[in-house]
């Protein structure tokens, strides 16, 4: 007997593992519901005894089959079996629902099946042959809550459609409603009743001829509750700092909204000062003390019956230091409002402000943070202010105003140094003698000798020469040829619009086109790439080659990266499409695919490598050179040019130099401001101070001076002309330019 039982029971367990295998390999493939062929679909006076029919799914092992009371969930039938129909009696004269689906039957003998997971077709509806007594089958309705949506059908059977449905007796919850055509009661219950809660009767009749059906409910009831009203948020709030925006929600549930919330003082609550709670629910404010603080907080809804919830909650607060912002003050004017708030930060508010050491400048006050008034007297003053908090915390900052004097130009007196900046307040008399030649007062040759020299005696030549400029000698000069030099030469028409940089304090204006003047810019490529993958990084030095070779490494690493992708996502649907053949077999051509792609590539790489490996790292091939970006040169030529004679180059530091074509290459000490050209010359902009030859040429700055042109331009705005950056030195070489 032993012998026999012990094969028997690992037979079993074998069974019991293969079935369990077997469930777990269907458990995620869906069937297609079957077509559904007889009773059809709203099909009238069926014979009682129905023979449901429908067609075979492929794959299927079994089909359940389910009956139901129309217009209800109640199952009056339902049986699993391996037939593609069924036949059941049913009653006379009522209408149903039937629907149909495909199962597999699964186990080592078929024990179980997966009819759960699987999916019906749709009902179809069909009415028996022959009158049915009318009868309400529901007696039992289910409960509803104050607030919410409720929806509830009486069921009947038999009769004759339609039907027309009344409240016989009692009286439904208030907020629902009885819908006399389909027998419906839904709403939304606004009041609440203690069991047994509110009952009535219901009554239908049906359009039976020539007299119609009626049926009464048994006594039916609903019972209308009211959830628990509660606090969800948790008791330990975000925390918050001292002197910084704070805003939290709370947030209820339950009860009948809409919701009102108010502080609710328990023992022991230390409430965080500068808060407050809002009867939104929120809480919000500016905290003005630091540390850990509780407090009660309640809500109530908008029914009267609910009761109210309470909670505590926690939060903290942090401390941040007391501190002054303020470090400098703004300078004042004598006889001029002032104005300037101190700023402070931390601590707990409000600040109180102090003077406490030092000299306040006379005419000004200090009050709630704010120093204010009209300095009486000039001078630099130097004192300390002391700040102190609602914590009586002090915080002290040493600060300085100092008050200008009022401005001397204008006062109609002529101070030493005002004959060149204050005209209106000089005249030739007050100045002549400085030993400065004042061209701004009217200073010239003939009027002031002993400042600005003995009038020229080569007044009359056609040439502009050296101290004519100052003269009379508005025959031989004209603006072009003194501007930049000695000052402003107002004797032969330098003004403030012409000569800005001699006569007035006036943006510089760029020279016009035209006029024989070429101005050629040239500027550096600005590159921010990140490294390729393989370390290739792009400068401004980079050639074309550079970029070949950066956006290869970028290929090379993308593609590869796009099938290393596609390899992870094939092999995760490949895992998780167990059971199911056609998914797990497209997974797995994805995964061919994904490393047939990485071969390739890593192949691709390998033969170029092996046949030539400048193939891969793109080199520029031997023999070759690469031509460095050239500055535009464009030229006019209109007849003989005159021959260049020198460049005066001025600094943004206020200084000078002169520079011919002998010179060579100069070094400059500062940023350009400006550059005058006489005669027909190119001025060419290096970016170091050294070897001219060696160096990047930046730019250049092109005059010809020919037919009717001046023999000399003025070229302003250097740093909007050319693209240099003017934290730099420039050397500076000078060629003469000749046809």
């Amino acid at each position: 007997m032993k012998k026999i039982f012990l094969p028997l029971a690992l037979i079993g367990i074998l069974s019991l593992v293969l079935s369990f295998f077997a469930i777990s390999a269907f458990a995620d493939e869906k069937l297609s519901p079957p077509e559904k062929i007889s009773p059809t679909q709203n099909q009238k006076n069926v014979p009682s005894t129905v023979s449901f029919e429908w067609k075979s799914v492929t794959g299927a092992d079994k089909y359940e089959i389910v009956v139901w009371l129309a217009d209800s969930n109640q199952e009056v039938a339902q049986k699993a079996f391996t037939k593609t129909e069924k036949t059941f009696k049913l009653e006379e004269g009522i209408a149903y629902w039937w629907d149909v689906r495909a199962c597999h039957a699964t186990g080592l003998f078929g024990w179980w099946n997966d009819c759960e997971k699987q999916e019906f077709g749709g009902r179809w509806e069909f009415t028996t042959k022959g009158t049915a007594p009318l009868e309400i089958v529901t007696t039992k309705l289910n409960n509803g809550t104050v607030g919410l949506k409720y929806e509830e059908k009486i069921v009947i059977k038999g009769g004759v459609s339609p039907h027309s449905w009344s409240v016989k007796e009692g009286e439904l919850p208030p907020g629902l409603s009885l819908n006399p055509e389909t027998g419906t009661i839904k709403g939304k219950p606004t009041e609440w009743k203690a069991s047994p809660g509110w009952k009535f009767k219901v009554r239908v009749m049906d359009d039976s001829s020539p007299n119609p059906q009626i049926a009464e409910s048994k006594e039916l009831k609903i019972f209308v509750s009211v959830t628990k009203l509660e606090i969800t948020t948790s008791e330990r709030l975000s925390p918050g700092a001292v002197g910084e925006n704070y805003n939290v929600a709370l947030e209820a549930k339950g009860g009948i909204p809409p919701y009102e919330w108010e502080s609710a003082p328990l023992t022991g609550d230390i409430y965080p000062k500068g808060l407050n709670i809002n009867s939104d629910g929120t809480i919000s404010g500016v905290p003005l003390k630091g540390g850990n603080f509780r407090f009660g907080v309640m809500v109530d809804d908008s029914f009267p019956e609910t009761l109210g919830a309470l909670k505590q909650f926690f939060v903290k607060i942090e401390s941040i230091p007391l501190k002054i912002i303020t470090t400098s003050l703004s300078a004042g004017d004598l006889d001029k409002e002032y104005f300037v708030r101190l700023e402070a930060h931390g601590g707990t508010p409000p600040y109180s402000w102090s003077k406490t050491a030092g000299t306040f400048p006379n005419g000004l006050n200090l009050s709630n943070g704010i120093i204010s008034g009209t300095p009486t007297k000039e001078g630099t003053f130097t004192f300390t202010v002391l700040l102190t908090d609602d914590e009586e915390t002090d915080k002290a900052q040493v600060l300085a105003i100092k008050i200008n004097p009022p401005p001397k130009c204008g006062n109609k007196v002529c101070e030493s140094e005002e004959c060149t900046t204050c005209p209106g307040d000089c005249t030739i008399a007050d100045c002549c003698g400085n030993g400065t030649c004042d061209s701004a007062v009217g200073e010239s040759t003939s009027n002031c000798p002993e400042d600005c020299g003995a009038p020229s005696k080569l007044c009359g030549n056609g040439t502009c020469d050296p101290g004519e400029c100052r003269s009379e000698c508005t025959t031989d000069c004209a603006v072009a040829d003194c501007c930049g030099i000695e000052g402003c030469n107002t004797v032969i028409g330098e003004t403030a619009e012409n000569c800005p940089k001699d006569c007035a304090a006036l943006p510089p204006t760029e020279a016009p086109p035209g006029d024989g003047a070429i101005k050629i810019v040239k500027g550096k490529l600005e590159l921010a790439w990140p490294n390729s993958p393989m370390g290739t990084s792009l400068t401004d030095n980079s050639k074309l080659v550079d970029f070949i070779k950066y956006l290869y490494e970028w290929g090379i690493a993308l593609g590869g990266l796009a099938a290393f992708i596609a390899l992870v996502i094939a092999g995760f649907q490949y895992l998780t499409s167990a059971g199911n053949a056609i998914k797990m077999r497209d997974a797995m051509k994805r995964i061919q695919s994904a490393v047939l792609g990485l071969l390739l590539l890593l192949g691709s790489v390998l033969i170029l490598n092996t046949i030539n490996p400048q193939l891969t790292t793109l080199k520029m091939p031997p023999g070759l050179s690469e031509t460095e970006l050239k500055p535009i040169e464009i030229e006019e030529k209109k007849g003989p040019s005159v021959e260049c004679q020198k460049v005066k180059i001025y600094s943004t530091a206020g200084g000078s130099a002169s520079i011919d074509p002998d010179t060579g290459c100069k070094s400059l000490g500062a940023p350009i401001s400006s550059i005058t050209i006489y005669g027909s010359c190119e001025v060419e902009l290096y970016s170091q101070k050294r070897d001219c030859d060696n160096q990047f040429l930046v730019g250049a700055v092109r005059y010809v001076a020919e037919g009717n042109m001046p023999e000399s331009k003025e070229f302003t705005n250097i740093k909007n002309l050319i693209k240099y950056s003017d934290e730099e030195a420039y050397s500076v070489k000078v060629k003469p330019i000749t046809y």
